[in-house]
């Protein structure tokens, strides 16, 4: 995987802000409210923002990424979106002093293959919907629906 000098750049800086943010104060105090919660022993409620609407808030452009590789885009994208966080609202947000990386997996096409095969299209025609007659029960002219549980209905379908 060969990187650029500028795609190496920006993960390097990247990173040095989210290790820095990872060492601070701040978030060690909220690392140990974390624990201590988890230890059923709450101090405060914990709040914790995971689905946001990532292309409605990029309007500074902080969350364009520029790496070329595929790998390492998807890095810096969890970079830049976890700094952004952390900057914008944090609420009770821990950040880890390390990076998760994807497996490296790969198919050796030993075995199996993937076998691609085109499937022709049937030709469909809409279909009327099936309406049930409704049967009088020669009471007053009202009609009675077996599909409603045989309650009375008037002539022109109101109850």
């Amino acid at each position: 995987m060969n990187l650029r000098k500028e795609d190496i750049e920006t993960l390097r800086t990247l990173a040095e802000r989210m290790m820095n943010d990872a060492l601070s104060d701040k978030n060690h105090e909220k690392r140990e409210l974390w624990r201590s919660l988890n230890q059923m022993h709450m101090q405060k409620p914990m709040i914790s923002i995971e689905q946001m609407p990532w292309d409605e808030l990029d309007v500074d452009g902080s969350l364009v990424c520029t790496v070329e590789n595929k790998v390492f885009r998807g890095i810096e994208w969890n970079l830049r979106t976890n700094l952004y966080k952390w900057e914008h609202m944090p609420a009770d947000m821990v950040l880890n002093p390390y990076i998760l990386l994807p497996r490296p997996i790969s198919n050796t096409g030993y075995g199996l293959s993937t076998v691609y095969k085109e499937v022709p299209r049937r030709r469909t025609r809409a279909v009327p919907p099936v309406r049930r007659p409704i049967q009088r029960n020669g009471r007053c002219g009202k009609n009675t629906d077996p599909g409603h549980h045989g309650r009375s209905r008037g002539r022109d379908g109101d109850s």
